[in-house]
């Protein structure tokens, strides 16, 4: 992220590693991909920054629309782990749950504007009991997305899982995590 966008660190992400990301889809007609931001090593700062401010969501969520129309992506997976914790102050609990509305709230606008598929949102959040207590309001949050992979069926968690609607073929796939943050997104 790069003045409140989302952007990738290096341009061969773009030319490269997105495009053969993606072409796994021709594979699988029904998967589905999403690009992941944040993660362990991403910190917090600029999340809080991109939170600090409507104007700032909004400049977010339009470039992410933009980026993940352009590349292919089904959705995006938001990694914030730490919302109130690690140098991000308590007020992020209540603006990431902002940005999740205001992401929801554009995806189904540009969906029906461009008449293309919804984009997919989901959320990768701590299981520490105590980091959860501190980080999110889980009922609010959950209401808003499915967190990281949990299947509704079951609550399993998993970066590739089948999806119990969609038949045998059925899967979602998060771009790890590790990569994205290897590559600065």
């Amino acid at each position: 992220m790069n003045n409140n966008q989302i952007v990738a660190k290096d341009l061969q992400d773009e030319k490269i590693l997105y495009p053969e990301f993606n072409k796994l889809k021709e594979r699988n007609r029904e998967l589905k991909t999403l690009l992941s931001i944040g993660g362990w090593n991403f910190g917090t700062s600029r999340f809080t920054t991109m939170l600090s401010t409507f104007a700032n969501r909004e400049k977010f969520i339009a470039s992410v629309i933009s980026l993940l129309r352009t590349h292919d992506f089904d959705g995006l997976d938001l990694f914030f782990l730490y919302p109130g914790l690690r140098g991000s102050p308590m007020h992020d609990r209540w603006t990431f749950l902002f940005l999740i509305e205001e992401l929801l709230f554009a995806f189904r606008k540009e969906a029906l504007l461009t008449m293309r598929p919804r984009l997919l949102l989901s959320a990768a959040v701590s299981g520490v009991p105590h980091i959860v207590q501190t980080s999110y309001d889980v009922r609010f949050l959950g209401r808003f997305v499915p967190l990281s992979g949990e299947r509704r069926s079951t609550g399993l968690i998993t970066s590739m899982s089948r999806m119990p609607t969609r038949g045998k073929s059925g899967l979602a796939m998060t771009m790890p995590s590790a990569s994205v943050t290897r590559h600065g997104l």
